[in-house]
């Protein structure tokens, strides 16, 4: 054997080493070939050595798999090799025409099975383990049951690849293995050098025992010395290489430059406590508020360090998966002007357009029926609505941006309904026909092949569309286009792959799942290196042999980095360690952490300078999260000075002016600056202008924070039409409804009232639910109570009254002509429900009071000279024999609010409707607010006649005769103020809190706020 092994620990040139011996076999015509762990790190030797040499052989740097591969076809195989999803396709064939199957029938129609299975599989193959291995070993060990699934599966998809005359990846290893020792000629170098590996799977522990044999030298490099912690898991996957081959041990030399508390780091990291040493800025720490925060955080401290002379190809950020937190690193880089470059491989599911492609294909399997049935069974219906909204929301031109959020408000109501009536609605409101929709439907049913085709015609209009409407507005980055190019490029090799295979069986929702499961294993694979001075945004795995003056190691929370995942399905990690002590080596839990540490190691040993620890001390709802136990296992070797701790809090939303990493984050920040003055002080004058311009430090930002302050300025609402203003200064009636809708927003109370815009269709639904609702009971009280007391009713005569108010809810509908429509199907299950509750409630009710009764009108009431008061009360509860009377409001919701919080939520109509009562003679002893959908029951009663009123009144309801006439007088002054504020034309967006949450009319509203939410005055 002519293997040579060079190890050591990072920084001790084992990469060097490899360079040199290959150009020392190249020198010498051996034919030598570099091989590298993965296609990216390829490319990287290559770039290296012609650094060293201008002209090599072309195909001087591989993978091990691709040399597997090429010794495969000269030993003369020509059997294809299977790609993931036809494996998948196969699996599914396999599994479904498996007799016999006990422990996995149940389970193997679920989406993710064939993902699970087919990852043992591939396992299976490459720890060289025959299914009549596995079943003899795992007796005792698996479940019999599973134990016998498992090995008929797994042996009739190895007769099915002989019967299908291919092979997959892992078992055409094992055949150039055994080829290439019956025949080292096979390998057509002699020398091997391989560099950059950290673990080996069983199948490339042999080809490279086979590669000793064959070739006159091969050297392998590998990361590990004795003694370091963090390198002792790279120890023991090459324990057996290291007692066979030839072993030269590396030492790292000392580097004055680099700083102690790095190089303590290196030699002690997890190796538990021991002595600390001062960081002195080597190791800092970053902690955001959300990904978001954490990727603008990032952001600034790089410009800060580009701004003292750190270039920036020195700088990497170390993300350990290039999900979404890398997606917000490149948007924030990109926000401040900083060039980067992605140099790891990308999901392609999560592109824009894998993205769209898989929401689709979501919906399509959860949603849609199939020839055989439902297409995914036990799939949520809210599932459904999302997987549709995912696909509408696309960042590629699928929809009106407006019209999905109409639908989306629609959907919030119709997440209990199936696809077909989703697309109607969709269709109802005014959106797109769907016909890809129709048309990958159809294409499913028509086999695999057809479905990929259809697929990617589909990707190829969405990627063109999206590239004429960037061209279109000149907004197109020319780098999202060629990611987008990218991205079509493989899902055209997914969808091709899923077309090779025509003669095996699968019914649509298989399809649908198979080519969704390509889609999401898929990875696009950048052409790293092409741009200069940018910063790398990488992997772990792609910082190998590369060193940068700062590295940035992101994301560090539990269960991100390190990324421990869960048990595989099949075998739990008990099971596995105990088929190890057999000598079958599946890997489990604990190995997973040994890998996770020594990519850590791996990416905090790249920094020559500084190493920022950097993760999201809170979701972006402001939830607590917990950072990795890798930032612990580092606190406890260097102390961190609290100046080298930089939070980017939750509540921070800019940076302070002084600390503004670029020109917009500046000028965002003087614009807060400018606001919070003037909500201060009522008004931003001249000398705090120029104090704010001072203060932003160049004349350029002055003048855009001069526009952004006039742009800001309040802007009344004018109404110079004559005829209008003499309209509304000659009203005298208001209603009570009306003065509350104007104070809660002036502005929103004009533009409904007044000018008629086209309603929104769930404003549509919930205003009629609440119409239907309040009609339906105004006609059953009068109706039963004429015939027996709710309160004594026996169990015959509630649910005969159960019975008149569901016919009663039926007759409201088909007078309204919504019965037949799903608005009129959905409201008929909702009322019904929550108004039997509503007779249940009564019936149980403890009060002496007793429906009288609904709908009462008042007007003419004087608020004023000339100004009057009208309105109805929903309903009037009397005490018998007696002139006491109490207030009923309905509400169509859950929340009822009491008496604490009427002018706090202008809510009028309890206090008014009590003044109104009184001026007729009655005397009311309270008032309330009832929530028809919870049945809570809030307001304000009288202390004294509690008793009366029943005994589950909340006490804090209850209320003192001074305290009762002082809410009825203040509610009218406010209606007074209303009034005249409506007759004056006073008409802004000023509205009490919350009232912008469910407005309609945010894109019309000149109030920053509008539509958001809570709002901050």
């Amino acid at each position: 054997m002519t293997l040579k092994i060079v190890c050591g620990p990072a920084g001790s040139g084992k990469t060097e080493r490899a360079l040199q011996a290959y150009l020392d076999a190249a020198d010498r015509g051996g034919d030598p070939i570099l091989i590298a762990p993965s296609v990216p790190d390829a490319r990287h030797f290559q770039r290296q050595l012609l650094r060293r040499r201008q002209v090599l052989a072309a195909r001087q740097a591989t993978t091990l798999g691709n040399l597997a591969r090429d010794i495969f076809r000269r030993a003369g195989f020509e059997v294809p090799v299977l790609g993931e999803i036809e494996r998948k396709l196969l699996l599914r064939s396999v599994v479904d025409n498996t007799e016999k199957l006990q422990f996995l029938k149940g389970s193997s129609a679920y989406p993710g099975f064939m993902d699970s299975l087919a990852r043992l599989i591939a396992e299976l193959q490459g720890a060289c383990i025959a299914p009549q291995e596995l079943a003899r070993e795992a007796v005792g060990i698996l479940e019999d049951r599973l134990n016998n699934d498992l090995f008929r599966i797994y042996n009739n998809y190895r007769v099915a690849l002989s019967e299908q005359q291919v092979t997959d990846a892992e078992l055409a290893q094992c055949q150039a293995v055994e080829s290439l020792l019956d025949d080292p000629s096979l390998l057509e170098h002699g020398a091997v050098i391989m560099d950059g590996f950290s673990d080996l799977t069983p199948i490339e522990h042999s080809l490279v025992s086979a590669l000793a044999q064959a070739a006159d030298e091969v050297l392998l490099t590998i990361p590990f010395e004795e003694g370091v912690p963090a390198t002792a898991s790279v120890g023991r996957s090459f324990a057996e290489l290291l007692e066979a081959g030839d072993c030269e041990r590396l030492v790292a030399p000392d580097d004055d430059r680099r700083p102690p508390a790095l190089t303590h780091l290196d030699r002690r990291l997890f190796g538990g406590p021991g002595e600390r040493v001062a960081a002195k800025g080597s190791v800092r720490l970053l902690e955001g508020a959300g990904t978001r925060g954490e990727a603008t955080l990032v952001a600034a401290e790089i410009l800060k360090l580009y701004r003292r002379g750190t270039p920036l190809d020195g700088i990497a950020v170390v993300c350990r998966s290039l999900g979404p937190g890398a997606v917000a690193m490149e948007r924030a880089f990109l926000d401040m002007g900083i060039p980067c470059e992605l140099n790891a491989p990308v999901a392609l599911a999560d592109t824009p357009l894998g993205q769209t492609l898989t929401a689709l294909l979501d919906f399509l399997g959860m949603g849609l029926a199939d020839d055989g049935g439902a297409a995914a069974d036990g799939a949520l219906k809210g599932d459904v609505c999302r997987s549709l909204l995912g696909y509408l929301r696309s960042s590629l031109p699928v929809a009106d941006t407006d019209q999905v959020d109409l639908f989306a408000r629609e959907t919030g109501r119709l997440q209990a309904e199936g696809a077909d009536e989703l697309l109607e609605a969709w269709g109802r409101l005014g959106g797109r026909r769907l016909n890809e929709v129709e048309d990958i439907r159809e294409a499913a049913r028509n086999g695999l092949s057809k479905l990929g085709a259809e697929l990617y015609r589909l990707a190829v209009r969405l990627v063109s569309a999206g590239i004429a409407r960037s061209d279109r507005l000149a907004a197109g980055d020319p780098g999202s286009r060629e990611s987008d190019l990218r991205a079509l490029e493989m899902v055209r090799q997914v969808c091709d792959e899923a077309g090779d295979i025509n003669d095996v069986d699968v019914g649509p929702a298989a399809a649908l799942e198979l080519l969704r499961s390509g889609l999401v294993a898929a990875s696009l694979f950048p052409t790293a290196g092409r741009l200069r001075n940018c910063v790398r945004i990488l992997d772990p795995h792609r910082v190998l042999n590369q060193e940068f003056a700062v590295v940035f190691i992101c994301g560090l929370l539990e269960g991100q980095f390190p990324v421990m995942g869960s048990e595989e399905p099949f075998m739990t990690d008990n099971d596995r360690a105990r088929l190890a002590e057999k000598g079958l080596a599946l890997q489990g839990k604990a190995d997973r952490l040994d890998d996770e540490r020594f990519l850590f190691y791996r990416a905090l040993t790249r920094a020559r300078e500084t190493v920022y620890l950097s993760y999201p001390y809170c979701s972006s709802e402001g939830r607590e999260q917990v950072r990795s136990l890798f930032v612990e296992e580092v606190l406890e070797l260097v102390e961190v000075e609290p100046a080298d701790i930089r939070q980017l809090k939750i509540v921070d939303v800019a940076f302070p002016p002084a600390e503004a990493p670029s020109v917009p984050q500046a000028l965002r920040s003087l614009c807060l600056e400018a606001g919070t003055r003037r909500a201060r002080e009522g008004k931003l004058d001249e000398a705090a202008l120029r104090e704010l311009e001072a203060a932003a430090g160049s004349p350029d930002l002055a003048g855009a924070l001069d526009r952004c302050v006039t742009a800001a300025q309040p802007r009344p609402v004018v109404i110079d039409a004559a005829e209008v203003r003499a309209q509304f200064e000659q009203m005298s009636e208001f209603h009570v409804t009306t003065l509350e809708q104007y104070g809660k927003c002036p502005f929103q109370y004009l533009v409904n009232k007044h000018m008629s815009p086209a309603p929104m269709e769930l404003d549509d639904f919930v205003r009629e639910r609440g119409t239907v609702a309040h009609r339906v009971l105004a006609r059953f009280i009068p109706r039963v109570s004429s015939h027996v007391d709710i309160c004594d009713a026996d169990e015959e005569q509630l649910e005969a009254m159960k019975g008149t108010m569901e016919q009663l809810i039926d007759e409201e509908l088909e007078e309204r002509r919504l019965a037949d429509s799903v608005d009129g199907k959905l409201m008929a299950l909702t009322l019904k429900r929550h108004l039997r509750d509503f007779i249940e409630r009564e019936h149980q009710c403890s009060s002496e009071f007793r429906p009288e009764s609904t709908e009462f009108p008042f007007e003419h009431i004087r608020l004023g000279e000339d100004m009057t008061l009208s309105g109805r009360i929903d309903r009037i509860d009397w005490l018998p024999e007696s002139e006491y009377a109490l207030v009923i409001d309905y509400k169509t919701g859950t929340k009822a609010n009491n008496w604490r919080k009427f002018q706090e939520e202008m809510q009028l109509q309890i206090p008014l409707y009590m003044y109104a009562l009184g001026l007729s003679g009655m005397r009311p002893v309270g008032g309330e607010y009832y929530a028809l959908l919870s049945g809570e029951r809030r307001g304000i009663y009288l202390e004294k006649h509690a008793g009366e009123l029943g005994g589950k009144l909340n006490r804090n309801d209850l209320a003192s005769p001074e305290e009762f006439e002082q809410v009825i007088g203040q509610a009218l002054e406010t209606a007074r103020s209303l009034a005249a504020g409506i007759r004056s034309l006073h008409f802004e967006a000023a509205p009490i809190e919350r009232a912008c949450e469910y407005c309609g009319f945010a894109t019309i509203c000149r109030r920053p706020q509008a539509g958001g939410g809570k709002v901050y005055d």
